[in-house]
């Protein structure tokens, strides 16, 4: 039998009855040695009043907790796992996603928002994982955000919004990439030029205000592609599709 355990943190009063009743429950998991199928962990200022009140040292101990049942999610083989920190303006302690999810092999889903990923002196493991969302993501260490995504070889849905890092080398071995949006980052020319040996199966395809590439002129060729959406802020002389799939193939000028 499949469990789900969805969790959510929006009191910062640790000593409250949901935290308890989390860890309770965690515990309790642990104890039966039952297996959670999926996680999800939301941490906002619905409760901003007394935000504006809290002391550092409550904020490091609630990020505390975050990680603490990020971990059990993970050693209870949670399989997907969706992370958030939903604070206008950002937090003043980082979320830094912990070793035992950069090393899960059995994950399939993460969506993680908010937070910093430091994979330095970890491995990235994640032959398995099938779905990858990253919004507003810092990435550190001594590898980038495309050096991550080579490790997930059966990624089918990749969507990157606002995260640092550049597509400034050639991205291969994602045959079975299904799905690409990416919102608010630097992607490089190279990533349009020839979308059907990167990524064979793609068929849908989101651009929304990406930098990197030649903003007067852009070249997309697939042919997979059925579904494609492009929003750009400034202005594009020409723009030279071609996908086959869809009938399409053609060359506008703006």
């Amino acid at each position: 039998m499949k469990k789900k355990l969805l969790e959510r943190v929006s009191s910062p009063d640790l000593e409250s009855a949901f935290v308890k009743s989390g860890r309770k429950t965690l515990q309790r998991y642990e104890e039966l040695n039952l297996k959670i199928q999926s996680f999800k962990l939301s941490l906002d200022d619905s409760l901003e009043w007394k935000f504006d009140d809290w002391k550092y040292g409550e904020l490091e101990d609630t990020i505390s907790v975050a990680i603490e049942w990020t971990k059990k999610a993970i050693n209870l083989g949670a399989t997907h796992l969706k992370i958030e920190f939903l604070r206008e303006g950002g937090w003043d302690v980082e979320f830094l996603l912990p070793r035992e999810v950069l090393e899960s092999e059995f994950l399939v889903g993460l969506s993680f928002y908010g937070g910093t990923i430091d994979a330095q002196d970890h491995k990235v493991s994640w032959s398995r994982l099938k779905s990858l969302c990253l919004d507003r993501v810092c990435i550190q260490g001594n590898t980038n955000i495309w050096g991550m995504i080579s490790m997930c070889p059966l990624i089918e849905e990749l969507v990157l919004s606002e995260c640092n890092g550049t597509c400034d080398h050639n991205l291969t071995g994602l045959e079975y990439l299904k799905v690409l949006r990416l919102m608010r980052v630097k992607i490089g020319e190279w990533l349009l030029r020839d979308l059907s040996s990167k990524f064979p199966r793609l068929k849908k395809l989101t651009l929304e205000h990406c930098t990197g590439y030649d903003e007067e002129e852009i070249q997309i060729c697939s042919n997979s592609l059925e579904f494609m959406s492009f929003l750009h802020e400034g202005r594009m002389k020409t723009m030279v599709l071609s996908f086959s799939r869809m009938g399409v193939s053609y060359i506008y000028g703006l």
